[in-house]
């Protein structure tokens, strides 16, 4: 069921996309040696990997610096690319889980992560929540049960995020087994589809 409910979300980002996305998720532990042009001639998308979630759940806002300046980013490849700001990663659920709670607190990550893109120059930005609704790192700590609401209010932070950034694209990762996708319910699915412009699995 939520294989077909990922398909349906996949389906449904792309039929509304003009051309297919190549990304390149590029982290500050392995920067040595981005692969040759005729590897990377494809890429559209590069995502500066990660910013850590609970920077955006604080008020001020965190201070970001990425690991590499964005046109030394953009240098490394022979032509064009949106360079975007990957929100997350493995085991980062912390600030999601504040970020998520109320509409006070998801208006203001959404606001930090607009005012973040648009002094740091990024073209977009990508939501690497994994593990919204439960079964992320914190698992034995916090079980399921209490991440229950963040499966309703997990559509509701993609839409303010997408408000505040505007035409900027808004991506999601998504993980790929089944067990993890507690999020991605038959109500859910075609709400997250409302916000998200591709969906990276």
């Amino acid at each position: 069921m939520h294989l077909a409910l990922l398909v349906s979300l996949g389906a449904a980002v792309v039929a509304n996309a003009a051309e297919s996305r190549n990304v390149l998720y590029f982290d500050q532990w392995h920067t040595a040696d981005l692969p040759t042009p005729n590897l990377t001639g494809a890429v559209t998308h590069v995502m500066i990997s990660f910013a850590n979630s609970s920077l955006f759940a604080a008020e001020p806002v965190g201070d970001y610096k990425p690991f590499k300046p964005l046109q030394q980013v953009r240098d490394l490849f022979d032509h064009r690319v949106n360079v975007c700001l990957s929100i997350g990663g493995w085991g980062d659920n912390s600030g999601f889980d504040e970020g998520v709670k109320t509409g006070l607190s998801r208006k203001r990550f959404a606001k930090n992560i607009a005012s973040t893109i648009d002094r740091l120059g990024f073209d977009c930005v990508d939501i690497d929540w994994e593990y919204p609704g439960g079964n992320g790192q914190d698992y034995k700590q916090v079980p399921n049960c209490k991440k229950k609401s963040e499966i309703k209010a997990f559509p509701m932070l993609l839409k303010e995020i997408k408000n505040s950034i505007g035409s900027k694209e808004l991506s999601i990762a998504v993980p790929g087994l089944q067990r993890d996708m507690i999020a991605y319910t038959s109500v859910e699915t075609p709400r997250i589809n409302e916000s998200v412009d591709f969906v990276n699995v």
